[in-house]
């Protein structure tokens, strides 16, 4: 059976098993970021929602879902629909990734749309990059030896930085795909580090993601030099301090699952 047919019928068991309302189904991750490894998991999130009556509980319940397929390597996980708003009203990136995630298993189009065409409302650059810059000091933190790296984590440092010089010179969301963000930006950093991030991408989709290698001068430099000046900038840059919180109350009325 085709992975996406079997994921999507994983989706379908867990509405019916839990008795929720798909609005989002996506892929996450390096396989929505478009450089999977060939043993990479299938990140799958989800955006789902309860009937009412959930609401009106005395018990305290999850507003989350978890569950890993070792045997087929899909990791499913999502958020409850408040939740998952809630993070939207406060520009929480993950959520933006997963609306403009290149690869949709299952959504409900007037609820994605809603949130696409709200998102330059809600989005918070200083936050968004801070994000960004976080992701990538931590993994450096924990996996940069000198100039050696395993290759998927020399992506999780590379794109968020990529994001984050995004959101200095344009002021939005940086698209989820990788090659589209590469394509896009107009960061002169990120244009001179191209071919060589080319390179790796394509020793990635052959290798083990634990594959190490020793990074160029020019990744070099942008791992310290240009993340350093990031840091530096994103002092300067403007952050959305009110909000309206209307048009997201008014889809969580509309998409509960009635």
């Amino acid at each position: 059976m085709p992975i996406a047919e079997l994921i999507r019928e994983k989706i379908e068991a867990e509405s019916r098993e839990r008795q929720i309302r798909v609005l989002l189904a996506c892929e996450s991750g390096s396989r929505a970021w478009g450089f999977a490894s060939p043993d990479s998991d299938y990140d799958v999130r989800l955006v789902y929602s309860h009937s009412p009556d959930w609401f009106m509980s005395l018990q305290e319940t999850r507003d989350t879902i978890e569950v890993m397929d070792d045997v087929t390597t899909i990791d499913l996980a999502g958020w409850e629909l408040r939740k998952a708003l809630r993070l939207f009203l406060g520009c929480n990136p993950t959520m933006n990734e997963w609306l403009l995630s290149p690869i949709v298993y299952r959504q409900e189009d007037a609820f994605v749309e809603r949130l696409r065409e709200l998102m330059p409302s809600y989005f918070n650059p200083r936050k968004a990059v801070h994000h960004y810059l976080g992701t990538a000091r931590q993994i450096m933190r924990h996996h940069l030896d000198g100039d050696r790296i395993g290759i998927k984590k020399a992506f999780y440092v590379i794109r968020p930085i990529a994001a984050a010089a995004w959101i200095r010179d344009l002021g939005a969301q940086p698209p989820t795909d990788f090659a589209r963000l590469l394509e896009g930006t107009p960061s002169p950093e990120i244009q001179a580090i191209r071919p060589h991030v080319e390179q790796l991408i394509a020793i990635k989709a052959k290798a083990a993601e634990k594959e190490p290698i020793r990074l160029p001068q020019p990744l070099s430099e942008l791992f310290h030099d240009v993340f350093h000046a990031l840091e530096e900038s994103a002092q300067s840059m403007p952050a959305t301090t009110s909000v309206d919180p209307a048009p997201l109350q008014s889809l969580l009325r509309n998409f509960l699952n009635a």
